[in-house]
């Protein structure tokens, strides 16, 4: 995966706005979206993930819904900047 690669993008304040993982270069066929407004992947032909964006907070259970390898899941659950990571209320 040496094309691999991670862009964040703050406001002027400093927060985190969004995130894009790029996992391998290719030819952009489709974008799915896994959850509404917040988490997207993109894939080629062969629905093999070009990349991921968020947009927002998302829980990290979201990230296990992409459809992924579990390796590129892991590291974007570890390397997910702090301002985007939602965590479950607990009443």
């Amino acid at each position: 995966m040496s094309d691999f690669s991670v862009k964040v993008s703050v406001s002027r304040n400093g927060d985190v706005m969004a995130a894009y993982f790029k996992v391998k270069a290719g030819k952009h066929h489709e974008t799915r979206t896994v959850v509404d407004g917040y988490l997207m992947a993109d894939y080629d032909e062969f629905g093999e993930i070009l990349g991921i964006e968020m947009i927002g907070q998302c829980l990290p259970e979201d990230v296990e819904q992409i459809d992924a390898p579990e390796a590129v899941k892991h590291f974007v659950l570890k390397a997910m900047p702090q301002g985007l990571v939602r965590f479950k209320e607990v009443a």
